[in-house]
């Protein structure tokens, strides 16, 4: 469809809108598509104000209390539509979001290794003994800050596989969700992130942490409905991502048209 076509097509629905001829569902869809394109919640609103003024104009040449009637519940149809409108405004200017920007492009670009690897329990030195799961995460987490990537992923899947479904393994899970992420190999990087969430039993700060880039690799998946899930996860948690977990969500609902009206009416 041209965008002209488009153009009278969302016209048509306006129409259509005002004169009650759209069903529930219709009616859901038509607000989402007026809330993505602001050119046409402006058309409504005159559509409203021009509506508004010839009903009165209409009313007020009618004589005795049917009139009166009807000329009251014109108004009040009316004063309901641009209440809608106002609430759809708000909505607008509550989001401020750029609708010509991808979703993809504002989510976490490269992860930063350095604060964001899960380190081993219990940090050793290079010459210590290789024993036990932690020095295997010693030896990943060096040779991925040196940028030896596959000896790295190599450690972590040892981890992964000598002590599995154990809290050492979910920060495995986790590191090797971040390298797959900084790869751009989004479906790796989320099943690993999955994984982690899954066997990291009480440790709240890794759980937000990989909650957090799930949501983002589904985004860059376009799993919106999945991003959205694991990023309110990441908000319910109450941590160090909240605020931008919340801004995300909010960007979500935009994408999903997931907006509650009640609430901005608040």
């Amino acid at each position: 469809m041209n965008h002209q076509s488009r153009d009278i097509e969302i016209i048509k629905q306006i129409d259509a809108y005002l004169k009650d001829q759209l069903s529930e569902q219709e009616i859901r869809e038509f607000w989402v598509e007026l809330l993505k394109n602001q050119e046409y919640l402006e058309y409504l609103e005159t559509e409203i104000a021009v509506k508004s003024i010839l009903e009165e104009r209409k009313n007020r040449t009618g004589e005795g209390p049917e009139s009166k009637v009807s000329e009251l519940r014109q108004s009040w149809k009316w004063i309901a539509a641009a209440a809608s409108v106002a609430i759809l405004v708000i909505a607008i200017n509550f989001l401020k979001i750029d609708s010509s920007t991808p979703l993809s492009e504002q989510t976490v670009g490269t992860i930063n290794m350095t604060s964001n690897l899960a380190a081993p329990m219990v940090m050793r030195s290079q010459n210590a003994e290789l024993t036990g799961a932690d020095s295997l995460m010693n030896v990943g987490f060096e040779a991925a800050l040196s940028g030896d990537i596959g000896r790295a992923v190599q450690m972590y899947e040892r981890v992964i596989l000598q002590y599995e479904d154990t809290p050492v393994a979910a920060r495995a899970h986790l590191n090797i969700g971040i390298i797959r992420y900084n790869e751009g190999d989004f479906r790796t990087a989320s099943d690993a992130f999955q994984q982690a969430v899954s066997i990291a039993e009480d440790a709240d700060l890794l759980k937000e942490k990989a909650y957090w880039y799930l949501g983002n690799a589904y985004i860059n998946l376009d799993q919106l409905d999945k991003a959205r899930a694991a990023i309110q996860k990441t908000y319910l948690l109450d941590g160090t991502y909240r605020k931008p977990a919340y801004r995300l969500l909010r960007k979500l609902d935009y994408e999903l048209g997931n907006i509650d009206f009640q609430e901005l009416e608040q």
